[in-house]
């Protein structure tokens, strides 16, 4: 089975069938052994547990892209035996606290009974695929200086003037008069000669040669610096996150879903946003909490494919089926039978895929599908948010999705950030 992007499936994650190197963010959400939830306990041994972990950290690897960046939740006493096996595949850069602002165990911890620290946090591991050298040294090493314009111009100059690297690392003396190895820099592309040390070597070599002008070249480089800028890992942090992100668990909210071990949403939104990068580049969310997280996904401007088990919808709940937003309705309100249903029509067998009758559900009650419409917003060059239920809309600062806006005010629909700006 090849997941596509924009849906969320009931499947085992090993079953993703994407192509190599092809997401650039992982949040991963795995069981944590033992600690809550039926699925937390299937392992007969945590050894077992542990070969799993294997397992998924190499699919991981495989579908990880070089600039690519992976979070791994875990249990703060356990989180450490899948660091093992994670640090072999990935390089750590962040080992992350979870502090649960709203924590009940703040009010039941007592300092007289117990005998440990209070243990209302989780842990998450950030990983990147830089093993071996940074994003930024790869990208020297393989695109910057190989193409450098300063250091191949300098190699050019100083041949056809008939000039040595030494003569010319002479007239940059350290401070105990001997050579440095300044120029050696400049023509391997490691370092970026400044305009007076630039004008210094022309003077030297009485005006006949570096004709080339200083900007000209920088703006060269400069250029060639913006082309490959994309292939680094991306990573924006406005909000100055640390390592321990305060978050709420927002148990108004994550009530509402099928799962015993939500994260709330803001705290996902908070890594989606600072770790990858706008417009069409694809998330893969390990444990989504169904609709929102897609909406959230939406709204940020990126595409997300997610997996785990579904909630059942109830009649007039809206949220994802097979990947699809849509509305729960009876089945028959309106006297249409299965008409009107988006999955009406289609090849899959709808009791099967998408549990619809009374026998395969929980409130045992025929249901179908309505498919919920999407409202797009466009933003101009002035900043403008225009709508497709022909509204105008304007933040002070921020995208929709910053302003918390998951639904479009004026029609209701939800929200659907456009990537394509007005001209």
């Amino acid at each position: 089975m090849k997941y596509e992007i924009g849906k969320i499936y009931n499947d085992d994650f090993l079953n993703n069938g994407l192509p190599d190197k092809s997401v650039q963010l992982i949040i991963a959400d795995p069981p944590y052994f033992e600690v809550k939830g039926e699925f937390d306990f299937i392992w007969p041994s945590f050894d077992a547990y542990l070969a799993d972990v294997e397992k998924w950290a190499k699919e991981c690897k495989r579908i990880l892209a070089d600039n690519g960046t992976l979070f791994w939740y875990g249990d703060a006493k356990r989180i450490a035996y899948s660091q093992i096996i994670l640090d072999r595949f990935f390089n750590l850069e962040n080992s992350i606290v979870w502090r649960k602002i709203d924590s009940m165990q703040y009010q039941y911890y007592s300092p007289d009974l117990a005998r440990s620290f209070n243990t209302h946090n989780e842990r998450i591991l950030m990983y990147s695929n830089e093993v071996g050298m940074t994003g930024l040294e790869k990208l020297m090493e393989e695109n910057i200086k190989p193409n450098h314009p300063f250091a191949a111009y300098l190699r050019e100059e100083f041949n056809r003037a008939g000039v040595t690297a030494k003569e010319i690392a002479a007239l940059f003396p350290s401070k105990t008069g001997g050579l440095t190895g300044c120029v050696s820099n400049w023509l391997n592309g490691d370092n970026v000669i400044t305009e007076e040390q630039y004008n210094k070597i022309r003077a030297y070599l009485n005006g006949e040669y570096l004709r080339k002008e200083y900007e000209d070249l920088r703006k060269e480089y400069e250029d060639l610096r913006k082309e490959y800028e994309d292939l680094r890992r991306y990573f924006y942090n406005p909000m100055k996150y640390e390592e321990v992100f305060e978050f709420s668990q927002e148990g108004h909210t994550s009530k509402n879903y099928d799962h015993d071990t939500v994260k709330p949403e803001k705290m996902t939104r908070a890594i989606i946003t600072t770790c990858s990068r706008p417009g069409g580049c694809g998330v893969l969310l390990r444990r989504p909490e169904t609709q929102s997280i897609q909406i959230r996904s939406r709204c940020e401007d990126r595409r997300g494919i997610g997996g785990e088990r579904m909630k059942e919808l109830a009649i007039g709940e809206t949220g994802l089926v097979d990947g699809v937003l849509v509305k729960c309705v009876e089945w028959d309100e309106l006297g249409e039978g299965c008409s009107g249903c988006v999955f009406y029509n289609d090849s899959v067998e709808c009791g099967t895929a998408r549990p619809c009758t009374a026998g395969k559900r929980k409130d045992k009650k025929n249901v179908k599908f309505r498919p919920i419409e999407l409202c797009t917003w466009t933003e101009d060059p002035d900043g403008i948010w225009h709508t497709s239920c022909e509204h105008a809309h304007e933040f002070t600062t921020g995208t929709p999705g910053e302003n918390d806006h998951l639904y479009c005010p004026y029609c209701g629909k939800v929200l659907d950030v456009s990537r394509q700006p007005m001209v």
